[in-house]
C-alpha cells in the first residue's frame, strides 16, 4: 500500500513538473514570438522600403485632399453666395480643427521622410552612377528634382496660408449670417496679375511633383535591351561577376 501511495505521489509530482515545464516552454515561445514581431514591425519602420511605402501613403493621402480642396474651389464659377456658404460652413465645421492637425501630420510625415531618404541617397552614393540607362523612367527633369519640387511646394503652402487661411478678413451677409467673404478675397488677391502668374507657375511645378510621385507608385520593368547594355558596359570595364550555381 505504502508503495502505491508512493507511485501515486511520484506520477503526481511528475505530472506537476511536466505541467510547469510545458507552461515555462510556452511563455518562453510566446515572449520569442512577441520579439520577433516587435522587431518586424521596427525593421519595416527603418527599412527603406518600409520608409518609401509611408511616403507614398502620405503622397496618396495629400493628393486626395488636393483634390477635394480644387473641387470645393470651383464653387468660385457659381458665384459669391456658393463660394462663401462653402467657406463659411468650412469655417464653422467644429472638426475644423482635428482636419487641419491630420494634415499638418501628413505634410510633416511627407517632408521628413523625403529629406531623410534624399539625405540617405546622397550619403550612399556620394558619386553619381558611371553609366545611366534612360528607361522612359527615373533620369528625368521631374525625378531629379523632386526634392527641389517639394522644396517649393512647402514654402508655397506656407504663403497660400498666409494669404487665405490667416490673410484680410472681409465680411458680408448671407442668409441673415454675416460670414467671411473669402470671393472677394480670392478676386482681389488674383486680381494682381504678379500673384496669378506666380499661382500659375507653381501650379506647373506641382503637376511636376505630382506627375512623376504617381509615375513612382506604379513602377515598370527595365527593358531586357537596357540591361543588356549595362551588362556589355560593365562587362567592358573589366567588372567580374560571381557565378551562380
Amino acid at each position: 500500500m505504502n508503495n502505491s501511495i508512493s507511485n501515486t505521489m511520484s506520477s503526481t509530482s511528475g505530472g506537476i513538473g511536466t505541467d510547469r515545464s510545458e507552461t515555462s516552454t510556452s511563455r518562453v515561445i510566446s515572449a520569442a514570438a512577441s520579439k520577433r514581431s516587435s522587431s518586424a514591425r521596427y525593421n519595416y519602420f527603418t527599412s527603406s522600403v518600409g520608409k518609401k511605402q509611408i511616403l507614398a501613403l502620405s503622397a496618396v493621402s495629400l493628393c486626395v485632399f488636393s483634390a477635394v480642396h480644387l473641387l470645393g474651389n470651383t464653387l468660385i464659377f457659381f458665384g459669391p453666395e456658393y463660394f462663401n456658404a462653402y467657406g463659411h460652413a468650412l469655417e464653422k465645421n467644429p472638426f475644423l480643427p482635428v482636419a487641419e492637425g491630420g494634415l499638418l501630420a501628413l505634410f510633416l510625415v511627407h517632408i521628413c521622410l523625403a529629406l531623410y531618404l534624399f539625405v540617405e541617397n546622397k550619403l550612399a552614393r556620394p558619386q553619381g552612377y558611371y553609366l545611366k540607362v534612360r528607361s522612359g523612367r527615373g533620369a528625368t527633369f521631374a525625378s531629379s528634382t523632386m526634392i527641389y519640387t517639394g522644396l517649393i511646394m512647402l514654402l508655397f503652402l506656407v504663403y497660400h496660408l498666409l494669404n487665405f487661411r490667416f490673410g484680410p478678413v472681409y465680411t458680408t451677409t448671407l442668409g441673415g449670417v454675416v460670414v467671411r467673404d473669402f470671393y472677394r478675397l480670392m478676386l482681389e488677391f488674383f486680381g494682381n496679375p504678379l500673384n496669378l502668374a506666380g499661382y500659375v507657375a507653381v501650379m506647373i511645378i506641382f503637376s511636376f511633383h505630382l506627375g512623376h510621385g504617381i509615375q513612382s507608385i506604379f513602377p515598370t520593368p527595365l527593358p531586357a535591351s537596357h540591361c543588356n547594355l549595362a551588362l556589355r558596359e560593365a562587362t567592358s570595364r573589366g567588372t567580374k561577376f560571381p557565378k551562380l550555381g
